[in-house]
């Protein structure tokens, strides 16, 4: 059993304040932005997605050989490769939906 105070377990100390963040519907309702505005900052930041998780999975590619029977590290690694192929299907996808609906 651990010995330590709570706060030393925790990521964040015991007395840590309250942390708050805007979502994008209370920045609208303040006015900070307009519609056209968000989908506009949307499509950028996915964009920036986009390429981060294909330059990623061009990484693995580059080592990917397969999945290798009896091999965890090969069902690991193409885990991995499925994974990062979804989530730039599914960024594309969106970005796809967003710039095509009115």
């Amino acid at each position: 059993m651990n010995k330590l105070p709570r706060s030393k377990l925790t990521r964040y100390p015991a007395k840590a304040g309250k942390f708050d963040s805007l979502s994008h519907s209370s920045a609208q309702q303040a006015g900070g932005y307009s519609a056209s505005r968000n989908k506009e900052d949307k499509i950028k930041r996915l964009k920036e997605q986009l390429a981060k998780y294909e330059g990623k999975l061009a990484f693995k590619m580059k080592t990917y050989r397969g999945v290798i029977h009896e091999s965890a590290l090969s069902e690991l690694k193409h885990s991995e490769v499925m994974v990062l192929r979804a989530m730039v299907a599914d960024l594309k996808k969106e970005i796809y939906d967003l710039e095509h609906t009115k």
